[in-house]
């Protein structure tokens, strides 16, 4: 997370030593304030975001650990019950929805 967030930082600040480097007429010097404001922004806005996914990917992977552990502590036949049904029930939906839309359009499956 750190170290994203660090080498997005030295990419900003190199761009920017980059832009000021040159040397640019005074007609176009609004212009270029103008690109490095909007190159901050963007690079402020995806640093923030990735932080922010990161931290939420890690808390729900954290609450999903947490919940099954103590799911197989309280009945581990039980909770294997539930993921066979729920590995499964999702492609015996998908086949049965796309039957039921086959039938509707009058398609032949294969």
């Amino acid at each position: 997370m750190l170290s994203s967030l660090s080498s997005l930082l030295h990419i900003q600040t190199r761009f920017q030593f980059c832009l000021a480097s040159f040397t640019t007429p005074h007609t176009y010097s609004s212009s270029l304030s103008d690109l490095i404001s909007r190159l901050t922004v963007g690079t402020n806005v995806v640093s923030k975001s990735l932080t922010q996914n990161i931290s939420e990917g890690r808390r729900s992977l954290t609450t999903s650990v947490a919940s099954l552990s103590m799911m197989f502590y309280v009945s581990p036949q039980l909770t294997g019950i539930m993921m066979l049904i729920e590995m499964r029930l999702p492609r015996l939906l998908e086949e049965s929805s796309a039957e039921s839309v086959s039938i509707l359009w009058n398609v032949n499956r294969c």
